[in-house]
Formats: structure tokens, sequence, C-alpha cells
């Protein structure tokens, strides 16, 4: 048996010490406060960036979706009836004015949008950034993201929509230089 093992069950288990009150309690207390700040935050990604860590939290008691870069507030989104938003590129090399974009999308629950408006975030090394968008989405197959020079295009591919009939046509955008356009 272990060292630890052995600590494990002479000293927190045995119910002959009332060591279980000096080291448990503060233990079921750390546990349980980290509990109840998890549940009023709700969930929560991060990504390191080159500004900084980017953190995007659903707050449970709001129904809005905050992205923060370290914990600066840069956008804010409704979420009461959507998941975290995800990311669909995160591009660090040859962007022009940007050191990193990042490509968010927002992520609505049940089955009338295939994903969400997209969000783009100029990252510099300075920490400076320009959130851009949205671009709206609900369409049939996914966006195409490239980067390609010092630009990034997104294309919503045309097709059938989800639901009815006839086409939806293809949508090309492109941002760079910290310009979002359309181009078709």
């Amino acid at each position: 048996m272990s060292l630890q093992s052995k600590y494990i069950n002479e000293v927190l288990i045995n119910p002959s010490t009332n060591h279980i009150l000096k080291v448990g309690m503060p233990i079921i207390l750390l546990l349980t406060l980290g509990l109840s700040l998890h549940e009023s935050f709700g969930e929560e990604k991060r990504l390191d960036t080159v500004a900084g860590e980017i953190r995007y939290i659903r707050n449970e008691k709001t129904s809005r979706c905050n992205v923060l870069l370290d914990n600066k507030s840069i956008l804010k989104m409704e979420c009461e009836f959507a998941y975290l938003p995800e990311i669909r590129g995160d591009f660090r090399e040859n962007l022009g004015k940007f050191d990193e974009v990042v490509v968010l999308q927002e992520n609505p629950m049940g089955n009338a949008c295939n994903g969400g408006p997209l969000h783009l975030i100029g990252l510099r090394k300075d920490k400076s950034y320009q959130v851009s968008g949205p671009l709206d989405f609900c369409g049939g197959k996914d966006p195409i993201i490239k980067h390609t020079g010092e630009m990034i295009s997104i294309i919503f591919p045309g097709g059938p929509p989800n639901r009815g009939t006839g086409d939806i046509p293809t949508e090309k955008w492109i941002f760079g230089n910290g310009k979002l356009k359309k181009t078709k």
C-alpha cells in the first residue's frame, strides 16, 4: 500500500480520528464554493492568443454570452437559447495589420439553423483588437473559411435551405486590413 493510500485510509477515512474534520471539511467547503461559482458563471471556453487569453462565458443568470480578452469584455451576445460560441478559425500569420484573427461562430440550439452568425476578432501583440461582424448565417452547408494572402475569405455555400424549397445563393465575404466586405 502506498504512503498516500495509507494516509487516506488511516487518517481521512478512519472514523476514530477527528482529522477528517480538520482536513476534510475545508476540502469539502472549497469544492462546494467552486461548484457554486461555476454555476453562477456557467460554461466557459478559453483560447490563448497573441493579445492575451480569450475567454467566452455563458452567464446562466443573465442568459448572455460574453467574450473577454484578458478579462475585458470585447463582445456580448444573447444566448438564452444557444450553446457557447465555437472557434471556426484561428489564423496567425500574414494578416496585414493584425497578428492574429479569430473567427467565432454563435451556436443556437434547435434545428432551425445550421450554425449561427460569425464574428471576426482581429488581434495585435500590443493587446489592441477589432471586432467585425456579425455575418448572419443560418444556412445549409457549413461556411468555408480560408486564409489567402493578407485576407480571410468566408464563403457561405449556396444550395437548398434546411427547410422549404428553392435555393440559397452563395455569399462570399472578405476580411482584410480591418474591413469586412461582401464580394458576391
